[in-house]
């Protein structure tokens, strides 16, 4: 998650209060947190691509997420953006869905602890 962040240009004060934040949403899953308004539609578009995940089992049977495959974002945009939107999008959504990944790897390592 921070690396994206960090991709984006957030500096070491917004990184640090990213992964305060992270570290509280982890421990309550009802943790409201703020979404910059020019980032909404962003988090809107990743949001209805909830469904689009390729994912895997792991041998304990635990589902987890492998990627949101690029051809399901660029589908998605076609049918719902307009054209100069796309590239700005998918790089946002690349990056949201490597965070993603990145969050969920680190909620399930504190859990094994």
């Amino acid at each position: 998650m921070l690396e994206g962040l960090r991709l984006l240009g957030v500096g070491p004060d917004g990184l640090a209060a990213a992964e305060a934040e992270a570290a509280e949403a982890a421990s309550d899953s009802s943790a409201e947190f703020l979404v910059e308004a020019h980032t909404w539609p962003t988090v809107q578009i990743f949001l209805e691509l909830q469904h689009q995940w390729d994912c895997a089992f792991r041998p304990t049977g635990q589902l987890v997420r492998i990627s949101l495959p690029a051809d399901r974002i660029a589908a998605h945009l076609d049918k719902t953006q307009p054209r100069r939107r796309h590239r700005r999008l998918m790089q946002e959504l690349t990056l949201m869905s490597a965070a993603a990944i990145d969050a969920e790897r680190e909620i399930q390592a504190t859990k094994k602890d």
